[in-house]
């Protein structure tokens, strides 16, 4: 069973920087298109997402806007999710159910899955 918390947290160019460290294995690679920003702005709908297992936290979305946070510099007040899971095949569903937002080529839903 999935247990969900929220927050809402202005996120500065070094907190984006350590929870992109803690990126999910099987995300897909960083698009350099989604990172830039257009007139030094983020969507207000840009939402960041977290699994827990135990201590382990992952990041499961919201990698281009942190990306763009550090590369812009610019802090940006984001709703921050967390869910809390069992286990690891737990994990992998949420992630390929969040994950939902840009379409999808057929190796970033193999590495999602994590069956490669």
């Amino acid at each position: 069973m999935v247990k969900v918390s929220n927050t809402v947290q202005l996120v500065d160019q070094k907190q984006a920087a350590v929870w992109l460290e803690k990126r999910y294995k099987h995300q897909r690679p960083v698009s350099p298109g989604h990172v830039e920003i257009l007139d030094g702005t983020f969507s207000p709908v840009s939402v960041i997402m977290f699994s827990i297992i135990g201590e382990d936290m992952h990041l499961i979305n919201g990698q281009q806007t942190l990306h763009a946070i550090v590369k812009s510099g610019r802090s940006q007040t984001l709703p921050v999710m967390f869910y809390t899971v069992t286990d690891s095949d737990e994990e992998a569903k949420l992630y390929f159910h969040i994950d939902r937002q840009r379409k999808r080529n057929f190796g970033d839903s193999v590495r999602a899955t994590g069956i490669c």
